[in-house]
């Protein structure tokens, strides 16, 4: 089977069923489609977007002002034997392991951006700072999916 999906005639072909399909259910079921589209955005503006949003502008901050540099110096002996990244690389870990993987991701590129770090670097400290964080779990899963931090507490 995977010798037969690996020809791209016959990939492109089963993509295209699969597109159909997708579109035949949209047409088909356009009520439904609308309510998980309005739940999709509602969740997101009202749920995800205010319990990240402070860690983005947090993790902004840490890098413009020079804080990450600050870091580094001070945890450089312990990142360099550790996770074989510099000691600036830290932030977007602590970061990453509290506010999540997107606030870990984005503080890694800008890292990378002002030249904290290298491409290596980057590519190491996104394959150790790319998870839920507690944020994501307390604040999205708890609070926004289930209605109740104490949830997010306990997950």
């Amino acid at each position: 089977m995977a010798k037969l999906l690996g020809k791209k005639g016959v990939r492109d072909f089963c993509l295209g069923l699969v597109l159909l399909a997708f579109m035949v259910g949209l047409i088909g079921f356009p009520k439904e489609c609308m309510a998980a589209v309005k739940d999709g955005l509602s969740l997101c503006l009202n749920v995800i977007i205010p319990s990240l949003f402070p860690f983005f502008v947090l993790s902004a901050l840490l890098v413009d002002l020079g804080l990450a540099a600050y870091l580094g110096r001070a945890l450089e002996g312990v990142m360099r034997p550790l996770f074989r990244v510099g000691g600036a690389c830290a932030s977007a870990g602590v970061l990453g392991v509290i506010g999540g993987y997107p606030v870990g991701a984005k503080t890694a590129i800008a890292l990378y951006e002002n030249k904290m770090c290298t491409r290596t670097e980057t590519e190491r400290l996104l394959a150790f700072c790319n998870n839920s964080g507690a944020a994501v779990i307390m604040g999205v899963v708890g609070a926004g999916s289930f209605g109740s931090s104490n949830v997010g507490w306990m997950l």
